[in-house]
């Protein structure tokens, strides 16, 4: 399962309601600007929810991975 709490009123949020554009275009500032402060991101390979530099290389490693 994906949980994205990106600050958005009434919390977490799952993965399929983020806008997609960003993640579609590997823009990782893009998708960090989706995320308010303190904002956070998990999935089953995380190990717990990451945000801000944490969560901005882990999008640089995925984007790497999955170009």
């Amino acid at each position: 399962a994906f949980d994205v709490d990106i600050g958005i009123e009434g919390g977490q949020h799952p993965f399929g309601e983020l806008p997609f554009d960003a993640w579609n275009a590997r823009d990782r500032a893009a998708v960090l600007k989706t995320f308010v402060p303190g904002g956070t991101y998990t999935d089953p390979t995380t190990q717990g929810p990451l945000s801000g530099p944490h969560l901005a290389g882990y999008l640089a490693a995925l984007f790497a991975a999955f170009p």
